[in-house]
């Protein structure tokens, strides 16, 4: 819910937790059709993970996030 991706973002201490909080809050953004809201999270999301974690979930998920932003704006 938005309560607890609200909380957990606030809690975060360290990139990963920002980022996947951040990761979180992008996709009920993208799931309530909010693009700007999803593009600033997104933009996070990107800033804490970057290229310090290249672990797969840290880079497919956003993608396919983007993607659907992107499809969304036409």
């Amino acid at each position: 819910s938005e309560t607890a991706a609200a909380s957990a973002a606030r809690l975060a201490l360290g990139p990963r937790a920002k980022g996947l909080a951040a990761l979180r809050r992008t996709e009920l953004a993208v799931s309530r059709g909010d693009t700007a809201e999803a593009e600033e999270q997104l933009a996070l999301v990107r800033r804490h993970f970057g290229h310090r974690d290249p672990q797969h979930q840290h880079t497919i998920d956003p993608g396919r996030h983007g993607m659907v932003l992107a499809a969304s704006q036409g």
